[in-house]
């Protein structure tokens, strides 16, 4: 981190970046004084702003999922959330049926594929790069 540890220079300003290769544009400039000595990066407003405007373009290009499934996946998470709490040990037990489902369903669907789709084309509908894209396609169709 450069802010100024071990002799590191101080970073006179941030910009957003993604995990799928993005970076914003604007580079926004870091007080120091105003952070203090225990700066949060999080709450620094405008790449926090730059990233959020960059996720919901992202979201806009995504195949979107189905209601029904946005809520069964809520419900899920909320159940799993208590269950690890409550009772870890079958909390484990459901991840690993749901891990069993998942592998099942990801094979079917890389097969399912259509031939002729792009590895950019599938990433911008999945919301990831390109190359994430080919490799969770080639993660699943290497299982079989």
């Amino acid at each position: 981190m450069y802010d100024g540890t071990l002799r590191t220079p101080r970073a006179t300003g941030l910009r957003a970046g993604c995990s799928c290769g993005w970076r914003g544009e604007t580079v926004h400039p870091l007080d120091w004084a105003e952070m203090g000595e225990q700066p949060c990066f999080a709450d620094t407003p405008g790449p926090t702003e730059d990233w959020a405007a960059h996720t919901r373009q992202v979201q806009a290009r995504t195949v979107p999922m189905p209601d029904d499934v946005n809520e069964l996946l809520q419900r899920l998470q909320d159940t799993l959330t208590n269950l690890a709490a409550d009772a870890p040990v079958a909390a484990l037990r459901v991840v690993a049926a749901l891990e069993r489902l998942a592998e099942q369903a990801g094979l079917d669907a890389a097969f399912n594929l259509e031939a002729d789709m792009s590895w950019q084309t599938m990433g911008e509908a999945l919301g990831v790069s390109a190359d994430a894209a080919r490799s969770r396609v080639r993660k699943y169709q290497h299982r079989a």
